[in-house]
């Protein structure tokens, strides 16, 4: 882990991300283009039936001035429900992380390796020009 990341810091963040949640919610409804309703279906489709979500409690859950949430475990299926894990984001905002798909991370990944790969590219062409200026007649 990096040494420098805020999960390492002294002074704690401010995590308070109750309202940067809820209008992230919101949004992702909205964005979605399914009613409260279907998406309180496909939430329980998600869930494989083990929980009874319907528009009424995802009304109560997304409403500021409710004093309930909707409770973490249901996020996964929401955020398939809608098609969108914008909210993870939100939720990381303020430890200055993101959420990354495989396809991010693959992409992450094969940066990392372009940027070493030039590195030693360049250490090669250092170690060529330092033999050619010591032993100009040994090196063709």
């Amino acid at each position: 882990m990096n040494s420098n990341s805020i999960l390492n810091a002294e002074e704690a963040p401010n995590c308070d991300v109750r309202y940067l949640y809820l209008a992230a919610l919101n949004k992702a409804i909205q964005d979605s283009g399914y009613s409260r309703p279907r998406i309180a279906d496909r939430m329980n489709d998600a869930l494989a039936g083990d929980a009874v979500i319907n528009a009424g409690k995802l009304n109560k859950w997304l409403a500021p001035s409710s004093e309930q949430s909707m409770p973490m475990e249901y996020l996964s299926a929401f955020c398939w429900a809608v098609g969108n894990v914008s909210i993870a984001n939100e939720l990381l905002k303020p430890i200055l992380h993101r959420v990354f798909d495989e396809r991010g991370q693959m992409l992450e990944q094969a940066a990392r390796y372009q940027l070493e790969a030039q590195e030693l590219q360049n250490k090669a062409q250092n170690l060529l020009t330092q033999a050619k200026a010591d032993h100009p007649a040994a090196v063709n």
